[in-house]
């Protein structure tokens, strides 16, 4: 063997080692997120074949609310619209909302009323018309 064969295989295991170190990161790093995983999946749900069964049947419920749930935003235009003109004011509308199942769980829920409807009206051109602090009106035909 001369230098020149010994320098070319030096070369090929230096290379050989690199690829296998960046392959040693990877699989370390893949094994620390498995081992994350299995530790926030119950065992409960485990197959006899290693594999955990995750229930997907489950709707998502955003926000913690459950699913089908009445949304406040929601209810709010038609409740003003429905009082023909008349002024409301912001608990007025929370209590006829709560009524059809909307809620809030917010500190203010009649300031929620309030910003709702004034976002309604700024950015979505809803006619409604606030004729006082926490107080609104149809504006719009019926």
């Amino acid at each position: 063997m001369d230098a020149q064969t010994v320098r070319g295989q030096l070369e090929e295991v230096t290379e050989r080692l690199a690829t296998l170190e960046a392959e040693r990161d990877v699989l370390l790093a893949l094994r620390k997120g498995l081992e994350g995983w299995l530790a926030l999946v119950p065992q409960a749900g485990a197959r006899s074949n290693g594999q955990v069964a995750l229930d997907l049947t489950e709707p998502r419920r955003p926000s913690g609310k459950p699913v089908g749930s009445v949304s406040l935003r929601g209810v709010i235009i038609p409740i003003v619209q429905a009082a023909g003109g008349e002024p409301l004011t912001a608990r007025e509308i929370l209590v006829r909302a709560r009524a059809k199942g909307a809620d809030s769980s917010a500190k203010d829920p009649e300031g929620v009323v309030d910003l709702i409807l004034y976002t309604l009206k700024k950015r979505n051109g809803v006619p409604v018309e606030r004729i006082g602090p926490r107080k609104w009106r149809w504006a719009g035909g019926e």
